[in-house]
């Protein structure tokens, strides 16, 4: 039973203000932080890849004086989901 429900809610994404906190606290621009967290969740499922690359340059995310923010945002994001997928695998809830 918590395997089922495990798989059914690690389709949901950390809470963007949590992702915002962690920002702040590694020292990443807030503004490229809130635009990545944006540009990866936008449609449903995460946005990776090619695809990603093409949104964020899009959206000026890659641009010399942003682009290091921009990866270190990116690999946050990335960093948290797989936090929270660990945490529904191990029967507990992320947001508890």
């Amino acid at each position: 039973m918590i395997s089922i429900l495990a798989k059914k809610k690690r389709k949901s994404t950390p809470s963007w203000d949590l992702h915002k906190r962690w920002a702040e606290k590694l020292g990443i621009n807030g503004r490229v932080s809130e635009d990545v967290d944006r540009a990866i969740d936008e449609e449903g499922a995460d946005v990776r890849g090619e695809r990603l690359i093409e949104k964020l340059s899009e959206m000026g995310l890659l641009k010399e004086e942003v682009r290091e923010e921009t990866f270190r945002a990116v690999a946050l994001h990335n960093i948290m989901d797989c936090l929270r997928d660990l945490i529904w695998e191990l029967g507990r809830n992320p947001y508890a």
